[in-house]
């Protein structure tokens, strides 16, 4: 239709369609000179002191053109915004930003495109004191030159001079002063605002190492969202995106937190195509899935001593769209690659590492008690491991093109990344070297995604692992193994050994976050006990000394544990 349209516009008498712009803002409309259509406000408004009254996207009104969230590209989007300000910036804020714009920004977004971070974040700070107070705290949480080159932002907050934390907080304290205003008035504009700021107040909590407060931001955000569902919006679009892409990370760690149902909008009525025509397309047909498996694990857990059979419908169902999402991804790779040999390829990997583990997780969503499905994936689990592997010698050999110079930045990224499939295949895969590799690989890279530290949860895993094998292995072929090559594949005779018995399986592993950096991550799980009931092993790990420091276990009645907190 779109073609369409272009071809009738071509055809068009040139008389009638010469010099007739209807484009533009609306204050450059009125005083009728050209506009130079810079979004969302024009650089002619601002450069000379005029509000502009934009273009119907943050005045409430709609776009002329909106391309649906998951479609093809079908407008060239500038990838480098302009920098003028309409705000005074200090020296050392100007520093901040262009920092965050020319290097950090490039790290919070990760391997995957999006025109939230690349363009909109930038565009809006220019004009809203909100956003960019909020961009500058991240900026400063961001700057790690001045910290050992620590690896994890979370220790940032600790060992960051007085002069920079300072910094961090003052403009903190100031966006969200400069939110309440849009809080109140309850526009479109506002909302979007408030939404935008928002985003970035996640990042910033996460890295920070305030894991419920970002927690928090989002609920408030996810709540927020719906009042814009309706509208028809590139803009929208836009933010939604980036809000389902936090959803889904959250979700995927923290199982029990309660999140608004939210749908991006084409993928309520449009079906998958049968070609995917841009990396951004698969994603965020793969993400719905990934939220559909979340909340149907949920239901499965509540259902645990009895699953309806509409449970295991919509199972049966998941599994069908998983393995047609699958078809339609190998089909589509030629363009899936088209954002270049380098990072075409590590997203397309990382793609199919997390359909590998969303297959898995599909199976077993609404069997929570019953550990032995995973023995049925122990291939699927050696393939998340071979794509870690090829991933981690992409990495290696050519670093700056994946993700630019990381020198004196932290080791985040704001999206998803290895660690949620590495981390799921060693909890998850009994096969001795399989789960031992994905720990190694864990170890191997240390840094956060959003939620997720490899550093963490690469010491849960490792203790899981202990828990669970207790010396079953070691006078089997499994003892020469923990000096293993991370980035040499398993061997055949490694899926051979027998298999770990029920009793001595781990259920429910739990990790419960604090909102200091400085407080002990809580560690839950359960097993069974030889007559039926439960034990529950409860330990605390200190990542700052990197030591386990307290471990208990204690029979229990109940078959759930009902704590919120990272549960695969």
């Amino acid at each position: 239709m779109e073609s369409t349209a272009r071809t009738k516009s071509s055809c068009q008498d040139p008389k009638t369609s010469r010099r007739k712009v209807k484009t533009g803002c609306r204050t450059c409309k009125i005083r009728r000179v050209k506009c130079d259509e810079t979004r969302p406000s024009c650089h002619r408004c601002v450069s000379t002191g005029r509000t502009c009254d934009g273009y119907g996207i943050w005045a409430g009104g709609k776009a002329s053109h909106t391309p649906a969230l998951i479609g093809p590209k079908s407008c060239n989007i500038p990838r480098q915004p302009a920098t003028f300000f309409a705000l005074a910036l200090s020296s050392e804020e100007r520093s901040r930003f262009e920092f965050f714009r020319c290097r950090s920004s490039k790290k919070v977004q990760g391997i995957f495109s999006s025109y939230f971070w690349e363009t909109l974040v930038f565009q809006v700070s220019t004009i809203e004191p909100a956003v960019l107070h909020a961009i500058l705290a991240l900026s400063s949480v961001q700057v790690a030159a001045v910290t050992d080159n620590c690896s994890h932002p979370s220790s940032i907050t600790l060992s960051i001079p007085d002069k920079q934390e300072e910094f961090t907080l003052r403009h903190y304290i100031k966006a969200i002063g400069h939110l309440h205003p849009h809080l109140s008035a309850k526009h479109t504009s506002s909302i979007r605002v408030a939404l935008i700021a928002c985003v970035v107040f996640v990042c910033l909590d996460f890295f920070r190492g305030h894991n419920k407060s970002a927690q928090a931001h989002l609920l408030s955000g996810l709540k927020l969202l719906t009042d814009i569902q309706n509208c028809s919006d590139t803009v929208d679009d836009w933010i939604a995106e980036a809000f389902y892409r936090l959803h889904v990370q959250v979700g995927l760690f923290n199982h029990g937190y309660e999140f608004p149902q939210i749908a991006l909008r084409p993928l309520e009525s449009e079906p998958q195509p049968p070609i995917f025509h841009s990396m951004r397309q698969a994603r965020n047909y793969l993400d719905q899935l990934m939220d559909k498996v979340i909340h149907l694990t949920q239901l499965g857990l509540q259902n645990a001593d009895s699953i309806p059979s509409q449970l295991v419908d919509c199972q049966k169902s998941l599994r069908a769209e998983f393995a047609s999402w699958r078809v339609t991804f190998k089909a589509s790779k030629s363009n899936l690659l088209a954002d270049g040999p380098v990072r075409g390829e590590y997203a397309y990997r990382l793609l199919h590492m997390y359909y590998v583990m969303g297959s898995i997780m599909a199976h077993a969503c609404i069997w929570p008690t019953c550990e032995w499905i995973f023995d049925l994936h122990r291939d699927d689990f050696a393939t998340i491991i071979a794509i870690a592997v090829n991933l981690r010698k992409r990495t290696l050999s050519a670093p700056k093109r994946l993700i630019g110079d990381d020198s004196g930045i932290s080791k985040a990224i704001g999206d998803i990344g290895w660690i949620p499939p590495l981390y799921y295949a060693a909890i998850k895969c009994r096969v001795h070297r399989i789960r031992l590799q994905a720990i190694r690989l864990l170890d191997a890279s240390p840094h956060k995604e959003m939620i997720w530290d490899s550093d963490l949860l690469a010491a849960v895993a490792q203790k899981v692992m202990e828990i669970e094998e207790r010396g079953f292995y070691e006078d089997k072929d499994a003892r020469n193994t923990s000096d293993i090559n991370v980035i040499k594949l398993p061997e055949t005779r490694h899926f051979f050994m027998p298999a770990l018995p029920s009793r001595y399986r781990i259920h429910e592993v739990r990790v419960l976050l604090a909102d200091d950096p400085l407080q002990n991550a809580v560690v839950l799980c359960r097993t069974k006990t030889d007559d039926g009931g439960w034990t529950v092993i409860a330990g605390e790990y200190d990542a700052i000394s990197q030591r386990w420091v307290a471990a208990e276990e204690r029979i229990i009645d109940d078959t759930r544990l009902l704590s919120s907190g990272s549960f695969i």
